[in-house]
């Protein structure tokens, strides 16, 4: 079968300024409900090993990675964290926190993200959603 790839103008033909922001940490909280990570990326060399033992949740940081920026929010939610933090190059923070909640079956839980994005030095709240 063959696959059909979608072409879209650069940013620069449709009037908008390209820009790019490069992730400057991501931070894991409540991994299993048992790990805290804190992954600064490496800005100057543009590539981060991340390694430690087997079962801390290398995979699973970078599982939340993709399923965050592909917006795979069903699968998001799945995964057992309490909030990931990702600062970025510009000082903008995206936050996300993960709630469990019990169904009327009270299994399996459902949960719901919520979402914060913070700018400048201050922090200040530019935008805050629920999925």
């Amino acid at each position: 079968m063959a696959q059909r790839v979608l072409r879209q103008s650069p940013p620069e033909a449709s009037g908008v300024p390209s820009r790019v922001v490069r992730l400057a940490q991501i931070e894991v909280a409540g991994l299993f409900r048992r790990f805290d990570h804190r992954i600064p990326m490496n800005l100057d060399e543009r590539i981060t090993i991340i390694h430690g033992p087997n079962g801390v949740g290398k995979t699973t940081v970078l599982r939340l990675l993709s399923y965050m920026f592909s917006q795979r929010f069903d699968r998001l939610r799945r995964l057992p964290f309490q909030s990931m933090t990702l600062t970025f190059e510009d000082r903008a923070i995206l936050e996300v926190r993960r709630r469990e909640r019990q169904t009327e079956q009270k299994l399996p839980l459902a949960a719901e993200l919520f979402f914060t994005i913070r700018q400048g030095t201050r922090g200040r709240i530019a935008s805050e959603w629920e999925r």
